[in-house]
């Protein structure tokens, strides 16, 4: 997923969440990623979670994307598929206000 650090910044303060660190207070996160072919664009890496239900694991996987905290090592886990659909359904609103 091609993904800017503005989007990522943005997608947090509009669920209003804080920018700021909850174990340490700071504002200083790493983000896994790789370079894509757009230098203002981010691939993020992310890891694969198995879906527990009723004690028992399924076949459904769980894209997670880390974020850590550079300071003290603080790990927000953020599920993709949220940060993926908000950044489409925003892609989607910028397109027809620019087709107005």
């Amino acid at each position: 997923m091609d993904i800017s650090s503005d989007e990522i910044v943005a997608y947090f303060k509009s669920n209003g969440a804080s920018e700021n660190c909850p174990f340490c207070n700071k504002e200083d996160w790493y983000v896994s990623a790789v370079d894509s072919d757009k230098p203002e664009k981010l691939i993020l890496e992310h890891a694969n979670f198995p879906l527990i239900q009723d004690n028992v694991f399924t076949q459904n996987i769980m894209q997670i994307i880390p974020f850590t905290c550079v300071t003290c090592g603080f790990v927000r886990l953020q599920h993709m598929h949220h940060l993926q659909t908000w950044i489409s359904s925003r892609k989607c609103v910028n397109d027809n206000e620019t087709d107005s």
